[in-house]
């Protein structure tokens, strides 16, 4: 089920006036005991950082312990425990969400005779287990939740893969948005606790339901406790960037380093040259289909004129990053994983180009276009119109 939470959340320009919100990265360590009849091994952990989902190390020690640590950006590090019950096996059974803070924790596993469900039963010290909330959560979303899953189960090509429109449409616009909103019911009762805060951040703000509604609700509901720290930040950013005439009507300025380590900052180029903002990642097959055909666009309009600036997202090694760049010769400022960057801008699905005129105003937007424009022929008339 974490290759399909993963898949999902693969889901990566609009613009105002605020500096991008800087995080304060924290860092946990965590020790996990495992009683004899459990192998460390067989654990593998994925983290929620408050800007990413990852997979991260895992290191054995002895004493059947393993430790595990690493940075996060939001109130607490939210932690996915998996346990494999034998490595070549491709059933996993899954742990609840367990939460840290910067305090060293530990998790010692409880032996236990039920090998359906081998890590359920665990102390903890200095980790914060919202199970009560999780389950209670679940039950109160139960009938859409079952519709969700056995959808899945039957058009998981279909929604995933495949070009059937309208399964696409049912699945996300239909019983994802009811799957949402019921469970923005159960947040609205229950403000004060993080697992609300979590949920609304890590899966209601990215639902597709309208975000100057959530925007509101986000404002309303939560204690300050939550909506000013760097978390309640981040979210707020994100939302910001996803409502309709926030995209139209304005640019959002940034600060950032390219890779050289050069200062990049938006505003600078305003009165003096369209801005082509492109949005990409090497993992992304339609980014790398489009990059000959922007190299070969771009290069009919004169520089002067028009700055390209590429924000990548994060390789799966950094050195396919490199080569992508110097394949296709992309000798103009490149930003590389700048999360930030890429949740200021409302952390849309790339392939994405934007252009920003010299008067601040987005004058192209590809996902308004919904990737219709896979040759690049709209955006090659308002480059034409803008260096007239």
């Amino acid at each position: 089920m974490i290759a399909r939470i993963l898949l999902k959340r693969v889901f990566l320009c609009v613009i105002s006036f605020p500096m991008l919100t800087i995080l304060a990265q924290k860092k946990f360590a965590l020790t996990i005991t495992f009683p004899n009849e459990l192998r460390a091994e067989n654990l593998e952990v994925y983290v929620d950082n408050g800007k990413t989902l990852e997979k991260i190390k895992v290191q054995l020690q002895s004493g059947n312990k393993a430790f595990l640590s690493g940075d996060y950006y939001s109130i607490y590090a939210a932690i996915n425990l998996q346990y494999k019950k034998d490595t070549t096996s491709a059933a996993k059974v899954f742990g609840s969400w367990l939460f840290l803070k910067e305090k060293p924790a530990k998790i010692k596993f409880l032996p236990t005779d039920a090998m359906d469900s081998p890590i359920e039963n665990y102390s903890l010290r200095n980790v914060q287990d919202f199970k009560r909330e999780q389950q209670e959560m679940a039950n109160y979303d139960s009938a859409n939740g079952r519709q969700v899953q056995e959808y899945e189960d039957k058009n998981w090509d279909k929604i995933f893969s495949g070009n059937d429109n309208e399964v696409k449409h049912y699945y996300f616009n239909v019983l994802r948005k009811a799957r949402a909103r019921k469970k923005l019911e159960y947040i609205t009762k229950y403000p004060n606790s993080y697992y609300s805060f979590y949920s609304f951040r890590s899966d209601i703000a990215k639902s597709g339901i309208p975000s100057d509604s959530l925007l509101k609700i986000f404002t309303d509901i939560f204690p300050d406790s939550f909506k000013y720290s760097d978390e309640g930040n981040f979210v707020k950013d994100f939302l910001y960037a996803r409502i309709p005439n926030q995209r139209e009507e304005h640019f959002i300025d940034f600060t950032a380093k390219d890779i050289s380590g050069n200062t990049v900052v938006l505003s600078q180029f305003l009165g003096k040259k369209n801005v082509l903002l492109h949005f990409w990642a090497t993992w992304c097959s339609p980014c790398m289909e489009e990059l000959p055909i922007l190299k070969d666009l771009i290069t009919r309009f004169n520089q002067e004129d028009l700055q390209i600036i590429s924000i990548a997202s994060k390789s799966a090694n950094q050195n396919d990053f490199v080569k992508a760049t110097k394949k296709y010769d992309m000798n103009w400022i490149n930003i590389y994983n700048n999360i930030d960057l890429v949740n200021k801008y409302g952390s849309y699905p790339v392939p994405r180009i934007c252009v920003i005129n010299k008067e601040g105003k987005t004058v192209y937007d590809s996902y308004i276009l919904q990737h219709n424009d896979a040759q690049l022929t709209q955006l090659a008339q308002t480059l034409n119109s803008l260096t007239k």
